[in-house]
Formats: structure tokens, C-alpha cells, sequence
């Protein structure tokens, strides 16, 4: 079942156990969690041809999930643009692997963060891994990405919020609604995080919910 809870830590364990023990490719996880948000964002917000859809990522894995929603949402005619915040590269190899392909098949990369006529923005900014307060630039491109006006879909967790109290220690997106992976986060429920979480999507990614050596769950629902 994956109506469990997870802290920061059991989550990054799941993961660990999945690609490591399982050998599953963290690019085939990347692409099920993408595929699956835009899926549910395509239904949700009411996309296809026509909608305009601004995808921001930052360097990490969030960053590649974002590249990866942008693909699917612009197979169903959706016009989509990307800006990538913190550096002219994605920091991981899952991530870059995402943003080479929406390169070769030429989405549109821009500078322009908030995208005020957009239909949706994606917030992949930063994941679950945070601690502390987002640090520039990414604090700036929270506040522009609020200020903005279009509902913004967050991926895993908004963008600032940390996903084991609920507490924003700085600029943090107020999603519209939050697709997250595999389990729901702790933080959703604590704190602040009904806040800025909006509505909540569990998405299955492709981790399996039993098997040998999964870690136990402790922060279960």
C-alpha cells in the first residue's frame, strides 16, 4: 500500500533500496515519476493543445522530473517551455539525461522565470532533500513563481517546504496541488504544510511496496 508517510530519510532509503539492491535505473524511476505527474496534471489542469505550460527545474533530480513532465505534457500538444535555475547544466546524471533530450528535440529553454500567461507552472525546483532555507537564486524564483498568478503544480514537494515538519524556513512555493512519489510526505500534514501543499497526488512510481531488505517504515499513515 503506499498510504504510508515517510520522513526525508525513509524516502531517500526507498529510493537507495530500489536502484541499489533492486537494480532498478534511477532514469527508469525519473521517467515513471514524470510520465505519471504529467498524466495526472494533463486530467487535472485540463491540458493539451493550446495550454501553455512553463516548467522550472533546478540542477538536481527535482530538476530532471520537471524535464521529464515537460516531454509528456508536450507529446499531448501542450506548449511548453523550460527554465533551468542554478547553473547551465543539471548537477546529476538522471537529470541531464532528461534535459538533453528536451534539447535534442528542441523545447524551448528561457530565461523568464514566472511566466505570468502560462496556464500551469511545474515547480521543480527542490525536492524532498532540502534543509534550511532555499538560498539564492532559487529563493528568488520561489517568490517569482508565486507572484506570478497560474496555479503551480509542485513535484515530490513544494519548493522550500520541508518535507518532515511542514515548516517553510524560507521562501516556499504555495502549490496549487502537489503530485508526489511513491509515498505521501509527513510534512504534508505538520506545521504549515496544508498550506502550500493544496491538493495532494500519491503516485506510483514503480517501487515496489514489499520485498527483501525494504526498509521499514516508521511515520506510517
Amino acid at each position: 500500500m503506499n498510504d504510508a508517510e515517510v520522513r526525508r530519510s525513509e524516502m531517500v532509503a526507498l529510493d537507495r533500496w530500489a536502484i541499489e539492491t533492486l537494480g532498478i535505473p534511477g532514469v527508469a524511476l525519473m521517467e515513471t515519476a514524470g510520465s505519471q505527474a504529467a498524466a495526472w496534471a494533463r486530467n487535472r489542469f485540463d491540458l493539451g493543445p493550446g495550454r501553455r505550460v512553463h516548467c522550472i527545474a533546478g540542477p538536481g533530480n527535482n530538476g530532471g522530473d520537471a524535464f521529464v513532465v515537460a516531454r509528456h505534457l508536450r507529446n499531448v500538444g501542450a506548449d511548453v517551455t523550460v527554465t533551468l535555475v542554478g547553473g547551465d547544466e543539471p548537477s546529476t546524471p538522471d537529470a541531464a539525461v532528461f534535459c538533453e533530450v528536451l534539447r535534442r528535440l528542441e523545447v524551448p529553454f528561457v530565461d523568464e522565470i514566472a511566466a505570468p500567461d502560462a496556464h500551469l507552472l511545474v515547480d521543480g525546483l527542490l525536492g524532498t532533500g532540502l534543509r534550511g532555507a532555499p538560498r539564492p537564486p532559487f529563493a528568488a524564483a520561489i517568490e517569482a513563481l508565486n507572484a506570478a498568478g497560474p496555479p503551480i503544480l509542485a513535484l515530490d514537494v513544494p519548493s522550500g517546504l520541508d518535507a518532515d515538519t511542514g515548516v517553510p524556513a524560507g521562501a516556499c512555493i504555495r502549490a496549487a496541488a502537489t503530485a508526489t512519489f511513491a509515498h505521501r510526505k509527513v510534512g504534508f500534514s505538520r506545521g504549515h504544510g496544508p498550506a502550500f501543499v493544496g491538493e495532494v497526488a500519491v503516485l506510483d512510481i514503480g517501487i515496489p511496496y514489499a520485498g527483501p531488505g525494504r526498509p521499514t517504515l516508521e511515520a506510517s499513515g
